[in-house]
């Protein structure tokens, strides 16, 4: 099983929302936190910064730090 790197890193001066993520081993880009799809922006994804994608990602971003995450990033 591989493992890629995710991280956020708050109050990142290059990102108007201030967030610059790294989603599963993505290249870095401006996100911001959500709790739900609702929240981002358009095709982007609610999801949690660590643990598992497979079950409801809005009920885990109720209970874990989540970021809205690039489409393109969700599917890789």
């Amino acid at each position: 099983m591989e493992s890629k790197a995710s991280c956020a890193v708050k109050n990142f001066a290059g990102c108007a929302t201030r967030v610059c993520l790294v989603y599963r081993g993505s290249d870095p880009f401006c996100s911001e936190p959500c709790v739900t799809k609702a929240d981002c922006e358009g095709s982007a994804e609610c999801r949690p910064i660590l643990g598992d994608t497979v079950t409801s990602a809005e009920n885990i971003c109720e209970r874990t730090e989540c970021y809205c995450v690039r489409k393109g990033d969700v599917d890789n």
